[in-house]
């Protein structure tokens, strides 16, 4: 009641800022500003943790991993700015609670969110995590930055270093304001902070499809009909007769052909072409807009006119025929092992291997590894015969859903649908083997983090992967025989000899710290005196920078100005230099030495006054470096 009568009031426009908007407000009710803050800003933090909540619900539920790409981007900073809504409540700890709330409250309308519960609990719960050790990091690395700084007399936070450091650091805009305060700045974000940042996630650069040679061959072939592709129809066969239409330069265009072009992440076919003028190689070949498919060969070209005989390399085209249907296996198979939320990200597939890219929020262990691939087996083994389909887009994706579009989405009215019956159905355009069976054994040979959010299987099925498996047995026979032990005890070894390993290091870095204690009372005897500093020079071609910093710390604790300048490694050398607090107020620079010594030796360094390092471009003797850290040492306090 007390304001309602004032809803009406102002009609926010999109450049109004929401300050204005209040003050306005309290201008044209008589109501006090900070009265109005007091009592609308708790409502707002409510109704924004609804808001909030409810769309992670729904964008979650429907695969979305928290990335720093694109819409896993919006989705994690929605989870972010949720999490520190309710620290400022003091009720972090709730956030999973509202959000299961949620799931449960709008999945009686929408049943996938309930299908989807533990996902997504399991999704942000893993992002909070990270979140938390990212704000304990960020924040020592924010007053780090914002006192360097204030040195340089910069009195204001930039908005771009807020951004930068709620991007990669997660440091949002008030723990920034906080530290600022603390060091003496000012700082303060924009009403749209949280939009600047999103919106440098979500501009896409546009990406060029077609390299220049692909738009001069468009331009020279524009007036061609559209290529018949027969390997739709024939995917089994390798031999055919077609008309040539087209020659340019070392381009070929055919009436008709066998020969698959590059497209849906599978590499095209190759083989020969056979004419009046002999034959060529076929290496490439591609689909240009229009529909005409150009082969790139190399050898004799044939005349525009002629009939020749194309012979498509069969074995080949069956192994990435193989490698694309175990891709089809293995995303169904992370659906149902790692969750609804594993989505293709992309794919490749080559005679010798393949690679599927999924989202997902985790590395994967060696058994989810394991489980993916027994899946996959599983289905080889089960015989499924292929469904491969012309469909109407609309009754597509009413019957297999949008999963269809796991490969990308097809701009198109009709679309090519591949399905194993009861276990995948997506919409491709690739070539397929007619049974799961004809893929042969799966093997995922490793697993690689592409980039946040994204986890890369490179597998290799059927006879593409006896290759890998034949040179693992080999490592494990060649381990067995340098091991002195069967298969079975290999592990074990390996477990002991690596507790030997360990044990040894420890008593070498043991013996290495009494030699180099030793090291530092042997030079404390015959220190160089300059200016009332001691100065200490040593070169250790034998030993290395742990070695080193144990002789610094013996010998610069101590009251009384000293300086170690040294070098360790062989053929090309490092540089060490380290000044004692006594040595700074002095006038040592230990960067500046290091630059300028290095310099000499062919080298470059650099550094803080405490510390520097470099390394030299050649070898060196201890006498060359004892007179040049000398001489470069007077020079230095000389020019005070």
């Amino acid at each position: 009641e007390k304001y309602s009568p004032y809803t009406a009031l102002v009609v926010p426009k999109a450049e109004m800022r929401v300050m204005d908007i209040r003050r306005k407000i309290s201008e044209l009710s008589g109501i006090p500003l900070e009265v109005i803050i007091e009592e609308i800003e708790p409502l707002e933090k409510v109704y924004a943790l609804l808001d909030f909540t409810k769309s992670m619900a729904f964008i979650m539920s429907e695969g979305v991993v928290p990335s720093n790409v694109r819409v896993g981007y919006l989705a994690r900073l929605l989870i972010r700015r949720t999490y520190r809504l309710l620290m400022s409540m003091g009720h972090e700890d709730k956030l999973l609670d509202l959000l299961d709330l949620q799931l449960d409250y709008w999945g009686e309308e929408y049943p996938n969110l309930k299908e989807m519960r533990d996902e997504v609990l399991d999704l942000v719960e893993t992002e909070v995590k990270k979140f938390r050790e990212t704000i304990s990091k960020g924040s020592s690395y924010v007053e780090r930055e914002l006192s360097s700084m204030k040195r340089s007399g910069i009195v204001e936070v930039p908005i771009d270093f807020m951004i930068k450091v709620y991007d990669e650091r997660g440091v949002t805009p008030d723990i920034v304001e906080s530290i600022a305060e603390k060091v003496g700045m000012r700082a303060k974000a924009p009403e749209n902070f949280y939009s600047l940042v999103a919106s440098r996630h979500l501009s896409v650069q546009r990406i060029e499809v077609e390299g220049d040679q692909m738009k001069l061959l468009e331009e020279v072939f524009k007036d061609l009909p559209a290529t018949e592709q027969t390997y739709y129809e024939n995917p089994f066969e390798s031999r055919f007769a077609a008309k040539v239409l087209g020659v340019h330069g070392e381009y070929i265009v055919l009436d008709k052909t066998l020969f698959y072009p590059e497209g849906g992440g599978a590499i095209s076919d190759t083989g020969r072409i056979k004419h009046s003028k002999g034959e060529c190689k076929v290496l490439d070949v591609q689909l240009l807009s229009g529909g005409v498919i150009v082969h790139r060969v190399d050898g004799p070209l044939p005349e525009i006119g002629e009939q020749v005989e194309g012979l498509v390399d069969l074995e080949r085209r069956y192994a990435v025929m193989r490698h694309h249907t175990a891709t089809h296996i293995l995303i169904g198979a992370a659906r149902r092992i790692l969750g609804r939320h594993a989505w293709q990200a992309g794919a490749r597939k080559e005679p010798s291997h393949g690679r599927l890219d999924i989202s997902h929020h985790k590395r994967l262990t060696l058994e989810d590894i394991k489980r993916l691939e027994d899946e996959a087996n599983r289905i080889v083994g089960m015989r499924i015969p292929l469904r491969i389909m012309w469909m109407d887009r609309n009754e597509a994706e009413r019957r297999y859903g949008f999963s269809l579009y796991q490969g990308g989405e097809v701009p198109s009215a009709k679309i090519r649908v591949v399905e194993i019956p009861g276990w995948d159905a997506e919409a491709c355009c690739g070539l397929h083997v007619e049974n799961t069976e004809d893929v042969g054994f799966i093997k995922i040979l490793k697993t690689e983090r592409i980039q946040e959010g994204v986890e890369r299987l490179i597998f290799a099925a059927g006879p593409a992967a006896l290759p890998y498996i034949q040179e693992d047995w080999r490592l494990i026979r060649s381990f067995t025989e340098k091991l002195g032990a069967p298969r079975e005890a290999v592990e074990k070894r390996l477990d002991e000899m690596l507790a030997e390993v360990r044990e040894l290091r420890k008593t070498v870095r043991r013996l290495t710290s009494l030699a180099a204690k030793a090291k530092a009372m042997e030079l404390r005897s015959s220190p160089i005196q300059v200016q009332g500093i001691k100065l200490y020079v040593v070169h250790e071609p034998e030993h290395d920078r742990e070695y080193v910093l144990t002789i610094a710390d013996e010998l610069l604790k101590v009251d009384e100005p000293s300086c170690l300048i040294a070098s360790y490694g062989e053929k090309r050398p490092s540089l060490l230099i380290l000044a004692n607090k006594r040595a700074r107020e002095s006038g040592v620079h230990a960067g500046r030495l290091a630059s300028a010594i290095a310099s000499n030796f062919m080298g470059k360094g650099g550094g803080n006054e405490r510390l520097g390092q470099g390394g030299f471009g050649r070898e060196i003797i201890y006498d060359d470096l004892r007179d040049m850290a000398v001489a470069e040492f007077k020079k230095l306090l000389g020019s005070r």
